[in-house]
């Protein structure tokens, strides 16, 4: 039979959701300026192709604002998915630690003093 056993790095976890906040925040930038983008005229002229160049600009700009949220929603679903699973571990880990109660000194479980060690009960 294999072992079943697992075991989780909540330092990991808690450091990975951390740096999906930092990449979430990093991306404020970039957003803002795809925002100012959509609200600015582009000045190329009044005839035909330098108002197609426009009209392309504006809808490349507007996809790529479109994708870049995407990615942030992409990002802020991660992060809560790595916290809620670190929230359980931790959890679970607290439950299962106040669930022990640990007697020091073999003794103490067996009425001899004289002996030492650990009993988890």
């Amino acid at each position: 039979m294999w072992d079943q056993s697992f075991s989780v790095h909540l330092e990991s976890l808690t450091d990975f959701a951390r740096e999906l906040q930092t990449q979430l925040d990093g991306m404020g930038g970039p957003m803002d300026q795809l925002t100012q983008l959509a609200g600015a005229p582009v000045l190329l002229g009044e005839f035909g192709e330098a108002l197609g160049l426009a009209t392309r600009t504006k809808a490349a700009v507007a996809e790529m604002h479109g994708l870049l949220d995407q990615v942030r929603q992409a990002i802020e679903f991660a992060e809560n998915v790595t916290k809620t699973v670190a929230t359980g571990y931790e959890q679970l880990d607290t439950d299962l630690a106040s669930g022990m109660q640990v007697a020091t000194g073999y003794a103490d479980a067996q009425g001899d003093s004289a002996q030492g060690g650990s009993t988890w009960t």
